[in-house]
């Protein structure tokens, strides 16, 4: 589980005992730690508004995207939990522009590219997928910085080169897709 996916959890986790904390007398625990985070983070909507609920966190989608990079060489993979289905369709669509680019015509991987070709590869699948998940729309926002938009592709689909300098884009190789269910995960790849 990655940070974004941990906060979440956490949020969600106080949410839930701040409003039973509410019943009790002393019960301000939960709402004096969510106002800390507040005040260090300066973000007053943590906790408040549409927060997930655990059930909703727990009962969701895993992708696992195989990268590689040069005759493929130095093999990684990004897991992503906590995502729904039009995430995972996101997410799916966005790497396979990266196939090779010695395989597929219009493949990505495996070479250099301008940042400012990148943002438009990036804002073209953004616009493909409007009904991703407000989490991953925070991350994924049309007109990202140059700089932002290419280190968001190593964060969270390619990882980053290993031999090869900043621009590079690893080949994505493969992906698995996990539908998450009462603590149970059920490879649903096939349906991809």
């Amino acid at each position: 589980m990655n940070d974004k996916e941990k906060l979440l959890v956490i949020q969600s986790v106080l949410h839930e005992v701040a409003g039973r904390e509410g019943c009790y007398p002393d019960g301000d625990i939960a709402d004096g730690i969510i106002q800390s985070i507040r005040d260090l983070t300066g973000d007053q909507t943590f906790c408040s508004g549409n927060v997930r609920s655990l059930d909703d966190i727990m009962n969701t989608f895993e992708i696992h995207i195989e990268t590689w990079e040069n005759d493929a060489d130095d093999y990684r993979t990004i897991v992503h939990t906590g995502l729904t289905l039009e995430d995972v369709h996101f997410y799916h669509d966005l790497a396979k522009r990266f196939k090779s680019g010695n395989r597929i015509e219009d493949g990505l991987g495996n070479d250099e590219h301008e940042m400012d070709f990148l943002v438009e590869v990036v804002d073209e699948v953004i616009a493909r997928h409007p009904d991703m998940s407000v989490e991953t729309g925070i991350i994924w926002q049309p007109g990202m910085e140059e700089g932002d938009n290419y280190q968001r592709l190593c964060d969270y689909v390619l990882s980053d080169p290993v031999e090869y300098d900043y621009g590079f884009c690893r080949v994505f190789d493969s992906f698995k897709v996990f539908a998450v269910k009462d603590g149970k995960r059920v490879d649903v790849t096939a349906g991809f």
